[in-house]
């Protein structure tokens, strides 16, 4: 994989910015399923959090399903995916709610850590193939969320496209 000095940042037609070159999906796929939740820590997450900060995502979830729920009509047995779902702070809250929820992120670190509960509700690996299974299974969802997952994956047009 090419150092950060070798990457610069690209303007795409839709607005948004992607590096260049692109890292290869392989590359991609080892970085998020060995380091990303098992290095000590970065900005987005940490290897722990105080019970202050744990509340403060709880918080964001519930306000993020209070969010969806303003703008859609909530059935019974409601199907809800959730690409990047991370530690799963948002799918919890989900199920918690009563949502059927189904997680897709690239590993399971994060979530088992935080929200061991919904390891059984994680499908772990590369989030195309994944769409791409589930599709074929004639799974819908009533509710898809991504939430900073775009920047992530090397087509996010692609992604979109999927769900």
């Amino acid at each position: 994989m090419p150092t950060s000095t070798e990457y610069k940042l690209k303007l795409q037609p839709e607005g948004f910015y992607s590096i260049d070159p692109l890292p290869a999906p392989a590359e991609l796929a080892e970085f998020y399923a060995k380091l990303y939740y098992q290095a000590p820590q970065s900005a987005t997450y940490h290897t722990e959090y105080t019970q202050e900060e744990i509340e403060q995502r709880y918080l964001r979830a519930r306000v993020t399903l209070h969010s969806i729920e303003a703008f859609t009509e909530r059935r019974t047995n409601c199907e809800f995916l959730e690409v990047g779902c991370g530690e799963g702070f948002l799918l919890r809250t989900a199920h918690d709610s009563g949502y059927r929820v189904t997680g897709v992120d690239f590993s399971d670190v994060g979530l088992k850590r935080f929200n061991p509960s919904m390891a059984a509700h994680i499908e772990t690996g590369n989030a195309f193939d994944i769409l791409d299974r589930l599709i074929g299974e004639k799974r819908l969802f009533d509710i898809c969320v991504l939430q900073n997952v775009l920047e992530h994956v090397i087509d996010p047009r692609a992604l979109i496209r999927q769900l």
